[in-house]
């Protein structure tokens, strides 16, 4: 539904179904990111902490407040005034700014 990417962490709003766990999913992306990241830069080893902090949405208002709470990530860490301009997270996508199927989520119905 919503992510940001930030210089020491990220956070992701993703839903499960079928057979992948919260954990297998994580486990996938972080992966997958450390492999490319380590390539990329020359590095070797871990990239992420392993832990993983997972929560259950209740309701349409608590997935917004957790929407808005990832795109300000980077205000509240200094990095951009304005959410908009941070280029690491889906909020362009999600405000119909830039085209990507892959963030798409139509949740003022």
């Amino acid at each position: 539904y919503a992510f940001t990417v930030m210089p020491d962490h990220f956070h992701a709003l993703i839903q499960t179904e079928g057979k992948y766990s919260i954990s297998t999913i994580m486990q996938h992306i972080k992966g997958t990111f450390s492999r490319k990241y380590n390539e990329f830069s020359g590095h070797k080893g871990h990239v992420w902490q392993k832990s993983v902090d997972d929560r259950i949405i209740r309701g349409r208002k608590h997935i917004l407040n957790c929407i808005r709470y990832t795109h300000n990530n980077p205000v509240r860490a200094q990095l951009v005034e304005r959410a908009e301009d941070y280029p690491y997270s889906s909020y362009q996508a999600l405000q119909g700014r830039r085209s990507s199927d892959r963030f798409i989520v139509d949740l003022f119905e």
